[in-house]
């Protein structure tokens, strides 16, 4: 059974562009991931565009997951920026 819990949402801008970014943490079987979903356009209509991104498996910590999240929101990070700031975050704890 998979559950998905809300971290919180980012308002962003990239060039002219205006997007949200909401930020989950999904719980699959004891392991926590990440998920990031990237909504640009009107929520009315057939003009809006969704950018879906889930981590890897990343802890059984719900609580360290849930941080790794906010770091990611509060540097307004998107679906597609999402592996290569894990990757440098990894890189920083273990070296």
């Amino acid at each position: 059974m998979e559950r998905r819990y809300l971290v919180g949402r980012a308002f962003c801008e990239e060039g002219v562009k205006e997007f949200n970014v909401e930020y989950y943490v999904v719980e699959r079987s004891d392991l926590y991931s990440i998920e990031l979903i990237k909504e640009e356009g009107s929520s009315y209509g057939n003009d809006m565009v969704s950018e879906t991104e889930t981590s890897y498996p990343i802890s059984g910590s719900r609580n360290c997951v849930e941080k790794l999240a906010r770091t990611l929101m509060y540097n307004r990070v998107t679906p597609v920026e999402m592996y290569e700031c894990l990757d440098d975050l990894y890189e920083s704890w273990y070296e």
